[in-house]
C-alpha cells in the first residue's frame, strides 16, 4: 500500500544544514516520512535591483510624481532548486524590487496557477494533504493550493504572541479566512489557543505539542558528589517564553 503524500508548507526554513532557524520543521518532516511521503516546499523573497532613470530618481526624491515599474507583481521569474539530500525539499525563489508586490502575489488568484506550472505540473505530483507550518505565509500558500487541487490543508501555529493589529485591514481578514477555513487547526500549547480564540476566529484549535525526538535525552547515571539534581532548559530569550515562572517554579520545589 502506498504512503499517503504530505506536503509542508514552512513558513521559515533552514537555508545550511546547520542553520538552526526552522530546523524543527525539517526534524518533524524527517520523523513523519517514516509513515509518510512527505514533500517540503519553500518560498523564498530575492531583492533584484532594477535600474532606475535619474528623471525618475528626481520626481521620486522630490514627491512630484512616484513612478513605480513594478505596480502588479508579475511572477516572471521564478526559480526551482533542491536544497536538501536527506529528505525531499524543494524551495522556490522569486526575484523582484518589491517586497509588497511579492507579498500582493501570495495573497492573489495567480499564486496557484503560477506555482502549478513551475513546480506540480513539472514534478507531476499532487499530494493528499498540505500541512502549513505557521499561517503567516505558509498558511495563505496552503488555502491556495488545496483550494486548487480540492485536497485538505491544515496549519499548525507557532508564531507567539498570535497578534495581527500589525498587519493590514486586508491581510487581518485573509488570516482569518486562511484559519477558518482550514481542515484542521493546530497550536503547539495553551497561550497560543487562548490567543487566537481571542480574535473572535470560528475555529476549534487542537493542542499538540512540538515533537521532540526523546532518544537524544536520557537520565544520566553519573551523579556528582554531591548528589545534585541539575536541570537544563532551553528557550528564546523572550519574555513570552516566561522563564521567570519557571525559576519560580523550581524556588517553590526546593521548599518542598
Amino acid at each position: 500500500m502506498s504512503k499517503k503524500k504530505v506536503l509542508i508548507i514552512p513558513s521559515w526554513y533552514p537555508s545550511t544544514p546547520n542553520d538552526m532557524g526552522g530546523s524543527f520543521f525539517r526534524e518533524q518532516a524527517i520523523l513523519l516520512s517514516k509513515n509518510f511521503e512527505v514533500t517540503i516546499l519553500c518560498f523564498n523573497y530575492c531583492y533584484e535591483y532594477k535600474k532606475i532613470s535619474l528623471l525618475q530618481k528626481f520626481l521620486n526624491k522630490f514627491k512630484i510624481i512616484n513612478i513605480n515599474n513594478n505596480k502588479k507583481f508579475k511572477a516572471t521569474r521564478l526559480e526551482l532548486a533542491k536544497i536538501d539530500d536527506i529528505i525531499s525539499t524543494d524551495i522556490i525563489t522569486c526575484y523582484n524590487n518589491s517586497h509588497d508586490n511579492y507579498t500582493e502575489w501570495l495573497l492573489s488568484d495567480n499564486f496557484s496557477k503560477d506555482i502549478s506550472n513551475l513546480y506540480f505540473t513539472k514534478k507531476n505530483y499532487i499530494p493528499d494533504i498540505i500541512h502549513a507550518q505557521s499561517t503567516v505565509f505558509a498558511g495563505f500558500c496552503a488555502q491556495k493550493l488545496a483550494s486548487h487541487f480540492n485536497i485538505p490543508y491544515m496549519i499548525t501555529e507557532h508564531y507567539g504572541p498570535f497578534l495581527i493589529h500589525k498587519y493590514t485591514s486586508k491581510i487581518r481578514q485573509d488570516i482569518q479566512y486562511v484559519i477558518e477555513n482550514a481542515n484542521l487547526m493546530v497550536v503547539v500549547s495553551h497561550h497560543q489557543k487562548r490567543s487566537i480564540l481571542m480574535q473572535e476566529f470560528k475555529c476549534y484549535p487542537e493542542i499538540v505539542g512540538n515533537l521532540l525526538d526523546e532518544t537524544n535525552f536520557f537520565a544520566s547515571d553519573i551523579l556528582q558528589k554531591n548528589d545534585t539534581f541539575n536541570i537544563l532548559t532551553v528557550g528564546n530569550n523572550s519574555f513570552i517564553k516566561d522563564a521567570e515562572t519557571f525559576v519560580k517554579s523550581i524556588k517553590i520545589l526546593l521548599k518542598k
